[in-house]
């Protein structure tokens, strides 16, 4: 049976091989799109004219008229493919003096003469370095936040995108879904999918909440805690996904880390609590729930102790969106039951049997109403709460591992775990950060400022997140050199 491959950066890597019908699959699912080069095996590069035009230089012109590139014929495809760019974008090819949709652009267009190789380039429009001389001017920014605008951070929230798109995203760590390094898209993203399933969960509680209020349906208050309770550490959690821009790890894992992960850190932390007796008060939490999260982010990572900072990041923060979404649905019971219990005890007082079942629906009321105000209390406040404290904890870690595989301690395709992480100083700052921002929320400590003080913690933890997930960008963004300078 003939085998095929197919190249995406223009023949210096291919994928494969496939079956015709494997092949027509991945074409028919956008995977592989029209500018990509396929050969079948032994046979040299097929598409003639694809070759060609990804020779040709070309800038995606925004609407203000600012240009970005140049790029590729291939490195605009990955761009389509990664939902940056669509078919009415505007681009400009090398010769002509107008430019035209991208969806002009087909297999065969080559509108130009002969054109020197195009220089590699980043979507935030800066090239990327092709030598050594280049190197040495982009390494002193790999420290700063490079490039970040919030208006272009939030810029793709507001486009239009479409299923395949979507489709595209959550493909994210199977071996058609993750990209080869060098048509990484090295910056920030833009959170698009974030935005709209937290305004998806929006909508389904305040729908929820309607209902049971107009037609007083109790059946309906195990829905709301669900939607109350897992809505915003769920919807974060997504945020985390988006901004791992290696695309390396699958949905099926973050949503395993967020189950099962979640479970796993109450587990040990009724475990510590059990064995390590710090104090009744509140705040003794931090020592206990931070460690435990990080121990569950270990273990269920596996075999991604990779090093990445921004996997470190994301498997932190499903760890600390399940237990949140765990904790707050404990609570919400917790609560609603015991108000539930005090309607209805103080009401047989007085009651006749025949009205009981007036009394049941009474006490769910009171039920609903305190559960309500717990958990929408919670669900403002869990952004700045466990899953950014985990996030942060794990994403030290793994940049401890990424700094002894660069020093060569630990080898790059090393999954052990290694509890020497532990006791180091570039872990220990952050793990102090992150049990410190829990003990001052759980304390007393400024409870005079009511919401004031959350929000000024909350904005501290996600300070040093974004730290890291810089750090996270920026080792991609070394790694993308490498992979570009070894062309």
């Amino acid at each position: 049976m003939e085998q095929y491959y197919y190249s995406s950066d223009g023949g210096a890597s291919w994928v494969g091989p496939f079956d015709k019908a494997q092949i027509n699959e991945l074409r028919a699912s956008g995977i592989i799109q029209p500018s990509y080069a396929v050969r079948t095996e032994g046979e040299q590069q097929s598409g003639t004219a694809q070759q060609a035009s990804a020779d040709q230089q070309y800038w995606v012109v925004l609407g203000s008229g600012r240009q970005l590139g140049p790029y590729t014929k291939a490195a605009l495809a990955s761009l389509a493919s990664m939902g940056k760019i669509g078919a009415a974008t505007m681009v400009l090819a090398q010769g002509m003096e107008t430019p035209v949709a991208y969806s002009s652009l087909g297999a065969g267009a080559n509108p130009a003469s002969p054109a020197a190789e195009a220089q590699p380039s980043f979507p935030d429009g800066s090239a990327a370095p092709s030598s050594e001389a280049h190197a040495a001017s982009y390494a002193p920014t790999l420290d700063k936040l490079d490039r970040f605008s919030f208006g272009r951070f939030i810029s793709g929230i507001f486009q239009r995108h479409t299923s395949d798109e979507l489709l595209m995203d959550f493909c994210a760590g199977t071996p058609f879904g993750t990209p080869d390094i060098r048509s990484v898209h090295a910056t920030w993203p833009s959170p698009w999918i974030f935005a709209r399933i937290a305004g998806l969960f929006i909508l389904l509680y305040v729908g929820l909440i309607f209902t049971m209020v107009e037609y007083s349906n109790p059946k309906l208050i195990p829905a709301i805690m669900f939607v109350a309770n897992f809505g915003v550490p769920f919807s974060v959690l997504v945020l985390l996904f988006e901004f791992n821009i290696r695309r390396d790890i699958p949905f099926y894992a973050v949503v395993k880390a967020f189950l099962l992960g979640g479970v796993l850190s109450l587990f040990i932390t009724s475990i510590l609590n059990e064995k390590i007796h710090l104090g009744p008060e509140a705040y003794w939490a931090g020592p206990i729930e931070e460690p435990a999260k990080l121990l569950a982010a270990i273990f269920i990572a596996s075999s991604f102790r990779n090093g990445r900072i921004l996997t470190g990041t994301l498997i932190g923060c499903a760890i600390g969106a399940g237990f949140a979404a765990f904790e707050s649905a404990g609570y919400g019971f917790e609560i609603g039951f015991e108000s539930f219990l005090q309607t209805f005890i103080a009401g047989l007082k007085e009651i006749t049997p025949e009205h009981l079942s007036d009394l049941v629906r009474h006490g769910l009321d009171k039920y609903t109403t305190e559960m309500d105000h717990l958990s929408v209390r919670r669900a403002i406040l869990a952004p700045g709460m466990h899953v950014v404290w985990a996030a942060i904890t794990a994403g030290a870690y793994w940049q401890v591992l990424s700094q002894k595989i660069r020093q060569g301690v630990r080898a790059a395709e090393d999954r052990s775990v290694d509890f020497s992480v532990f006791v180091d100083t570039g872990f220990l700052k952050f793990a102090v950060i992150s049990v410190g921002l829990h003990m001052l929320w759980n304390s007393q400590i400024g409870a005079d400022y009511g919401w004031y003080k959350y929000l000024v913690l909350g904005l501290i933890a996600w300070a040093v997140l974004l730290w890291l997930v810089q750090s996270g960008i920026n080792q991609v963004k070394e790694e993308k050199l490498k992979a570009l300078q070894g062309q």
